[in-house]
């Protein structure tokens, strides 16, 4: 049975990848690849190898993080690395080492980080403060976070969500970086109109 025999290599796989976490990303990443050239699978890997992933969480977050990345850099992206890398990624816990695959990958690998974030994560206001002021040159990385703050999910109204993200945003428009401040500007004004008609 398939079952059994993922769940068995799961389990042996997070024992030996506890004491050799390289190791075990590089086995991972050539699954990873390997699915990539069969359009038709999915793999999202928290879910098909559960002990792997939270082995890799806890012992080599940052090698997962940045293999994740790099696979979202190929434009024919599967679904499911988008949804991997929006479940991984912790703003505050993450921020040098999404900083820093930005610096190492360029305008593309700002766009990539910029596309995973979540509004309303610890840590999303700084790291948007950094890709605005590293690329805020680049329309797509500005509507990449904007777009951020106008979805989401919420239960009842949505008026609360909305004020704390206009309080946010308002704390920026004072920024001594004038591309941070203009975009802080126009998310405040969509904000106040989203916030108006609720």
């Amino acid at each position: 049975d398939n079952n059994i025999r993922r769940h068995d290599w799961d389990g042996l796989a997070a024992k030996l990848g506890s004491q050799e976490p390289d190791r075990l990303l590089e086995s991972v990443e050539r699954v990873v690849r390997k699915t990539l050239t069969k359009p038709d699978t999915r793999f999202n890997l928290s879910d098909e190898l559960p002990l792997v992933w939270r082995t890799l969480e806890g012992r080599n977050r940052r090698g997962l993080l940045r293999m994740l990345l790099q696979l979202a850099l190929n434009p024919e992206l599967p679904y499911w690395i988008d949804l991997m890398l929006s479940q991984l990624i912790d703003p505050a816990q993450d921020r040098e080492v999404l900083r820093q695959f930005a610096r190492e990958a360029g305008i593309e690998g700002a766009r990539a980080v910029a596309l995973h974030l979540e509004a309303d994560k610890p840590g999303f206001w700084g790291l948007a403060r950094d890709l605005i002021v590293g690329w805020g040159d680049d329309d797509r990385i500005k509507e990449r976070l904007a777009g951020h703050l106008f979805s989401g999910s919420w239960s009842g109204s949505a008026v609360p969500m909305i004020t704390a993200r206009i309080q946010n945003a308002k704390k920026l428009l004072a920024d001594s970086d004038p591309k941070l401040a203009q975009w802080a500007q126009e998310v405040v004004s969509g904000l106040e109109d989203w916030h108006r008609h609720e």
